[in-house]
């Protein structure tokens, strides 16, 4: 069941018409993150996520006005087939409650495959945004066309989210898929210029205890790209190392000191923050989020947790990290004994992968797979020996990628040979973490002339790419804060060092737009400035993978074939208040503060995140 609705009676019906419509179309400035009087108690917007065939998760936070007394809130909800809520197919109350930060999520099941609907939340006399969603294929049924936006690493600090608004503009996209660093935990100040361009971090001081956490994801889902973007389109999500802290592992994170309370503790309360705040179907366990969903029989999506679940801590190598030099025992990359994920969660994957029966097998995780050489690393043990190492690097290790797949190269060793000896074809890894972009072909020995061939691809078992950062600080602008210009060196180095990079920009913002058909999987990449609120957009390099080919080739252009569907409408803002036309509020001009200078952090250039 799709709705009839075309593109002017859907804004007709959403309040938006004649120069509101035209206001929205041109784009106009948006202002920073704030609490839009006009949404009360739904100051938070709404939000979609985990698409099934018969379901799909539904979230929203009400607000308690002031003097209110703590007691559940109750919130009516309506699901329906149309913008308008005349074709109301399902509808419910349940009740926010402190427990769960005033959020609330729906889970409604018995929906129709592939299928547009839109909902609504109601309470205390007020009403919410209409939302829109999209269900999933049912496993197996035909698909021929899927295009999913993929963004990671959005730091609210560091600039505006026009990434969010270029995506929320477009109408041929089935579902947003975020890889990570969907929050930053830095205080005001503390990894970007924050307050001084209207973009502070709140609370002001880093989030070490979950109402911390809570307040920072609250003000990230106020800021009126990301707001409506979540509005729009239905969300596949996992975290990184930035919902908790810099450079998290399983017991311990680099940010992480004994002045901030116990490690344990505080992941606790920024998993439980996150089952809150985001539109996931946890399972009833906040700290397990790997999991697979399925688009019919053209996408399966394998959703992993390289980040805290079970990742042992990140090596510890001469040169990149002197304040903790010394503190990992002497071990190196390829230590079978060392993972990046659980036994359990790297069964999980495996299982997903060689049970799928999708054309395209979607690895969507945090940090490169691939092997990153880097200005002549690895080298070879031999080398290592004559240089009394204390780590040595091994088997592809990159000792300044060591908190990438890099530096666990016995867990990708096993997830390569998985796919390569079960013959599993069409895998993508989707990665973002790293804060550029990237296009590999995944070898289980890309420096091995006898492995892998870089001039036709043979002997690369998957492809790879990396999104870059929505606003987060690039690895290039990183570089050339310390050597002028060195990011065209370091690309240089890399496109050289790297036989199966076939792709990298490392300076620039933006997202990636995956296009998949039965007979390919196309990434394209997109570039945007954010310095201020504004419509620039530039476009970057496309590659794609040919079906069963395992390796990738370059595209002509972005794709263009996907039609929209008849009731997208993404520049639209979507509200109905009781019968009232809808809001304008984010379209307030404020004027643009550029950024300038070079932005610090606490971390090494040699952990990009």
């Amino acid at each position: 069941m799709k709705p009839n609705l075309n593109r002017r009676e859907f804004f007709q019906r959403a309040g938006l018409s004649g120069a509101a419509l035209t206001a929205v179309a041109a784009g106009l400035p948006r202002p920073a993150a704030a609490q839009d009087n006009q949404l009360a108690p739904f100051f938070h917007g709404v939000a979609s996520g985990d698409p099934l065939s018969d379901r799909v998760i539904l979230w929203t936070r009400v607000t308690p006005p002031l003097g209110h007394d703590g007691s559940p809130i109750a919130v009516q909800w309506q699901l329906a087939l149309d913008a308008g809520l005349q074709q109301v197919v399902m509808s419910g109350e349940v009740f926010a409650s402190a427990e769960r930060d005033w959020t609330v999520k729906i889970d409604p099941v018995g929906l129709a495959s592939f299928s547009y609907y839109f909902y609504r939340f109601s309470a205390l006399g007020a009403n919410s945004l209409i939302g829109r969603t999209k269900t999933a294929p049912a496993k197996g049924q035909p698909v021929d066309h899927l295009r999913l936006g993929v963004v990671s690493c959005a730091n609210y600090q560091q600039g505006w989210f026009n990434a969010y608004a270029r995506l929320s503009e477009r109408e041929d996209l089935d579902a947003i898929l975020h890889t990570g660093d969907y929050i930053y935990e830095y205080e005001d100040g503390g990894y970007g210029p924050g307050s001084a361009i209207g973009r502070g971090h709140e609370p002001p001081e880093e989030m070490i205890v979950l109402p911390q956490y809570r307040q920072r994801h609250g003000q990230y889902k106020q800021d009126p790209d990301l707001r409506r973007l979540h509005q729009l389109f239905p969300f596949v999500v996992t975290w990184d190392d930035h919902e908790f802290t810099d450079n998290s592992w399983r017991d311990g994170a680099n940010n992480h000191n004994e002045g901030e309370g116990d490690w344990a503790a505080r992941k606790t309360a920024a998993q439980k923050a996150y089952d809150e705040w985001m539109p996931l179907r946890s399972g009833g366990d906040p700290a397990i989020i790997y999991r697979s969903l399925s688009w019919g029989d053209l996408v399966d999506v394998v959703v992993m947790d390289t980040r805290v679940e079970g990742r042992d801590q990140q090596l510890t190598y001469p040169g990149t990290d002197t304040e903790n030099l010394g503190a990992l025992l002497i071990t190196d990359a390829s230590n079978p004994n060392r993972h990046i994920v659980s036994e359990t969660q790297m069964g999980f994957v495996q299982d997903a992968l060689s049970q799928s029966s999708a054309q395209w097998k979607l690895l969507m995780q945090q940090v490169i797979v691939s092997q990153w050489n880097m200005g002549g690393l690895p080298i070879l043990p031999e080398q290592l020996a004559s240089l009394d190492l204390p780590v040595p690097i091994r088997d592809g290790g990159n000792a300044l990628n060591a908190d990438a797949w890099d530096g666990y190269t016995a867990d990708r060793v096993r997830l390569l040979d998985h796919i390569s000896d079960n013959n599993i074809d069409n895998v993508v890894i989707l990665t973002g973490d790293v804060h550029s972009s990237w296009a590999f072909d995944v070898c289980k020995d890309s420096a091995n002339p006898l492995a892998y061939n870089p001039l036709n691809g043979d002997g690369s078992v998957a492809v790879e790419f990396v999104c870059p950062g929505v606003t987060s600080t690039s690895l290039g602008d990183t570089i050339d804060g310390i050597v002028p210009n060195g990011s065209s060196v370091f690309e240089l180095a890399m496109r050289t060092d790297n036989r199966h990079l076939k792709y990298v920009d490392s300076v620039r913002n933006g997202y990636v737009v995956l296009d998949i058909t039965p007979e390919h999987a196309q990434a394209d990449w997109f570039f945007v400035n954010v310095d201020a609120p504004n419509d620039e957009q530039t476009t970057g390099e496309s590659w794609r993978s040919l079906a069963a080919s395992n390796k990738l080739i370059a595209a002509d252009a972005p794709s263009t074939e996907k039609a929209p569907g008849p009731e997208l409408t993404a520049d639209s803002t979507i509200v109905t208040r009781g019968g009232s036309t809808g809001s304008l509020g984010w379209l307030s001009l404020l004027g643009g503060v550029a950024l300038g200078g070079l932005f610090h952090r606490r971390r090494k250039l040699s952990e990009p995140d």
